[in-house]
């Protein structure tokens, strides 16, 4: 990863610092030989999906026994989970990030004889030979808000016989509606304001925001956010503003072109559309070539713009 720094200006009243940290995929299951239950997705799932009007099945967790031997898969066992919804408020704290619980509003959970709800409990009985199960909601995305994600919680808290893995007793599921103009993107660019005038070249994630609406988001810094350029090497010589300056983009649903462009927070510095004189591309979105065109600046002067190209890569996972 790019070490990234900040610029401090005097349009920043504070500096921003970032962390990072490594995920050890190793999952220690304690002694050898032993029963386990665990959510076999967690600690944390996340799913995008295209908006959609109707009633979509998702799987929002599977939990899995993890047996020594046929003879005690060949047992009928029972699991119990709750609904842990103060995982939602963790998660947002830990991340910076702005998940809501899911309103039971939007959803039902798919029906399933083997499985029983009471009250925030799940109870959960395994027939003999059988190690998965999983539980399902329906979501109805007529009901859904495109300015909005949620995340529903849940945890292990009994398993008779077994012991439930410490790595996987819990999980936060997160459910995001992706717009057509969401996806990963290479972007091209220099932003105009000497000394950090020079090109820079990189990944970003443009978010859905809203239903026409999209965030950038740069994952070299692991935030919302823009990089700058302040060398030679456009891949490597970057930089940013730190995520005070995280422009969002609203298109015209209609003709593609770029309505507005406004910075999250709002009451943030102030970010605004950028018009390029004679420029054919500036500010739309080509949907034939998957490409973005957009220009913008911030506090109203000309000399603070960036001047955007963003190609298509691939969808968001």
């Amino acid at each position: 990863m790019k070490k990234i720094k900040i610029i401090l200006s005097l349009m920043f009243l504070g500096a921003f610092v970032m962390q990072s940290c490594i995920k050890d995929d190793v999952v220690a299951l304690g002694d050898t030989g032993s029963v386990f239950v665990k959510i076999n997705d967690g600690p944390t799932k996340a799913l995008y999906y295209e908006p959609f009007t109707t009633k979509k099945n998702v799987v929002v967790f599977n939990v899995r026994r993890d047996v020594n031997s046929p003879a005690e898969l060949a047992k009928a066992a029972t699991v119990s989970i709750i609904d842990a919804p103060e995982l939602v408020a963790a998660f947002n704290k830990e991340n910076d990030e702005s998940f809501e619980a899911l309103p039971t509003s939007i959803f039902t959970y798919v029906t399933d004889p083997s499985v029983t709800k009471s009250g925030n409990k799940f109870t959960i009985n395994f027939a003999p030979n059988e190690f998965a199960k999983n539980i399902e909601i329906s979501l109805d995305g007529s009901k859904w808000d495109l300015s909005k994600k949620f995340a529903i919680g849940y945890k292990v808290t009994e398993a008779p016989g077994a012991k439930i893995a410490s790595a996987q007793k819990q999980i936060l599921t997160m459910i995001s509606l992706k717009n057509k103009y969401d996806g990963v993107y290479l972007l091209t660019g220099a932003h105009n304001r000497v000394p950090y005038n020079f090109p820079y070249k990189t990944v970003v994630y443009m978010m859905t925001a809203g239903a026409n609406s999209v965030i950038y988001y740069w994952p070299d810094a692991g935030s919302y956010g823009h990089p700058i350029g302040v060398g030679p090497d456009p891949k490597n010589d970057l930089s940013w503003y730190g995520p005070a300056i995280a422009p969002v983009v609203e298109f015209d649903p209609n003709t593609d072109e770029v309505a507005r462009v406004f910075n999250n927070p709002p009451n943030a510095t102030v970010i605004t559309k950028f018009t390029l004189a004679g420029v054919a591309n500036s500010n739309r979105y080509d949907a034939a070539k998957k490409k973005m065109y957009i220009s913008w600046n911030y506090n109203g002067n000309p000399l603070r713009a960036f001047i955007d190209t963003l190609t298509f890569i691939q969808p968001r996972q």
